[in-house]
Order: C-alpha cells, then structure tokens, then sequence
C-alpha cells in the first residue's frame, strides 16, 4: 500500500488547506482498520519482507472453501489382511491388490488433516478385476473412523459417518478406475495432542461373482477449510 503525503512537514501555525485535508482523509481510508476489521480488496500482492514478521496470536482464517488432497493408499497403511491383500510396488506406482474372496481389511491413517478444519468426504479408487459375470454378492465398502490418540490401541474404533458401498452399475464401470465416497461427515478435525488419529477402512469383495484381482490405489479427502493453526 502506498500513501500520498499532502506535505512533508508542517512548520508551527501554517494553514491547512481543504486539498490537503481532502487528501489526508482519502489517505487515511487506505489503511486497513487494526481494530474493527473490516473487508479489503487489495489490488496487488501484500508482501511482508525484512528482518519483522506477520505474527499471529491464534489462527489464520480464511474464507471457507473446500480443499481435495490425494494421497497413494500405500501411504500410512498400518495394518492388513495378508491373507487377502497384496502389495504391489513397483512402475510408477504402489497399490494393492486382493488375491482371494472373504472379508479382509486395509486400515490406512490419513495423516495432514488441518486442525479445526470440517472433514466433509473420503474417497478411494478402486478397479475390479476383468471378468465379471455380475455384480459381486459382497461389494467393496469404505469406512471412516477416529481413535483419540490417549485411548487404549486395543479399544474399538469409533465411525464418522455412514458406511460407502462401490456404486456398482455395471461390469464396465465395476473394472475400470472409479471412486468410491463416504461424503457428508461434517466431522471437525482434531489432530492436536490430546485429539485423534483417523482411519479410511477398505473392506474387500466377496460372495458371488468374486474375481481376484481388485486394486486399491488412492485416497481422496476433502475438507472445507476456514481457518489454520499450527497444525
């Protein structure tokens, strides 16, 4: 922001001219207020440089918007099914891939969630193997959960929202790279020190139908962000 002086410098009991009052109040309202905020446009960058710094007493707000990060399913993976899951690493990707029928479980952490910040979706991509007869009798589900990180490990793991089942419509859409969503979870993020540790669960196909060779390749989470702290 650049302001325009009326004068340099006054000397005692020179007069004051409405021009330079005029200027001095357009001036003035330049200023962003320190006190009662207010609404800006700035017209260009805000920049703060030297040896000072923009200091914060509590959080960076912004206005809200919704913000997608992607992240390999390999990433944060801590536990899973070994009798039904492999990992397959290698290429230009890592993911896995489950080998056999029955109920088995990837648990991935979702790690990077900003503190205070409203977890509205979570999503994974997943492709069916090629030759499907029909839809699974047993189809892939998605669930979202919270652990408090002072809770027992061994304690039952809490679900945010509902459970996501893969929208299946048709073998075609079943084998290709698609996205299966638990949205509206309207859960408030808490990663602080005495907050959670979150989970994404991919529960495998099944029953009739059941071909190996499913793929789980990546996490999709949303959030609507409308502030920040250190976290």
């Amino acid at each position: 922001m650049t302001l325009s002086l009326a004068k340099s410098s006054w000397t005692s009991k020179e007069v004051l001219t409405s021009s330079q009052l005029t200027l001095l109040a357009t001036e003035v309202l330049k200023a962003p207020d320190a006190v009662a905020g207010g609404t800006y446009a700035p017209a260009a960058p805000i920049i703060v440089n030297g040896s000072g710094a923009f200091q914060l007493g509590s959080r960076l707000a912004y206005t809200s918007r919704s913000v997608a990060r992607v992240r390999s399913v390999v990433n944060g993976v801590f536990s899973y099914d070994s009798t039904r899951w492999s990992l397959v690493a290698g290429g230009s990707s890592a993911y896995f891939t489950q080998t056999v029928t029955g109920a088995g479980n990837i648990d991935i952490e979702i790690e990077g969630l900003p503190n205070g910040a409203t977890l509205d979706s979570v999503g994974v991509y997943l492709k069916g193997a090629a030759g499907h007869a029909g839809t699974p009798g047993t189809l892939p589900l998605l669930k979202v959960y919270r652990r408090s990180v002072s809770a027992d490990p061994a304690a039952a793991l809490t679900q945010i929202g509902s459970t996501a089942t893969d929208p299946y419509t048709s073998s075609a859409v079943y084998q290709a790279n698609h996205l299966v969503t638990a949205s509206s979870l309207a859960h408030t993020i808490d990663v602080s020190a005495t907050g959670n540790i979150y989970i994404a669960r991919i529960e495998a196909e099944g029953g009739a139908n059941f071909v190996a060779g499913l793929i789980a390749s990546s996490l999709v989470v949303t959030c609507t962000v409308t502030s920040q702290s250190e976290w």
